[in-house]
């Protein structure tokens, strides 16, 4: 028997945009704490002194914790910076449900990352499916 494999697709997050070539970006991804590859639609935050994105990190004070962006590309973890493609400014609207973000997202994570996305031109949208 078959095994199922999860099969979310960009598409799924990404409801809109009004151009790729404006509001995507090619950018560099730090290796994750956890060392493990970064999926599509992995919410990310952008560490303000190197301008470097990593994963969304709400505990953090070096600009992680606030949404940046959003991979595009997959990561694939080797302990080194890559460089991929994430949404990173508007117009555009997504599905917060499909994005990837950690187990320890809070209601209060989820508010301020829809603000800050919000700030990029990203707009959430409501019927999320």
């Amino acid at each position: 028997m078959a095994s199922l494999i999860d099969t979310k697709t960009v598409g799924c997050g990404v409801k809109w945009e009004v151009e790729p070539n404006f509001t995507r970006d090619e950018v560099v991804i730090l290796p994750n704490a956890d060392e493990e590859d970064m999926l599509e639609l992995t919410l990310l935050g952008k560490v303000t002194a190197t301008g470097k994105y990593k994963n969304i990190t709400p505990s953090a004070g070096d600009g992680s914790q606030n949404a940046a962006g959003i991979l595009i590309n997959r990561v694939d973890y080797t302990g080194n910076e890559a460089t991929s493609v994430a949404l990173v400014r508007g117009p555009a609207m997504i599905a917060f449900n499909q994005l990837i973000v950690p187990a320890t997202f809070t209601a209060t994570n989820r508010t301020n990352a829809i603000a800050a996305l919000a700030a990029l031109g990203i707009k959430i949208v409501t019927n999320e499916v």
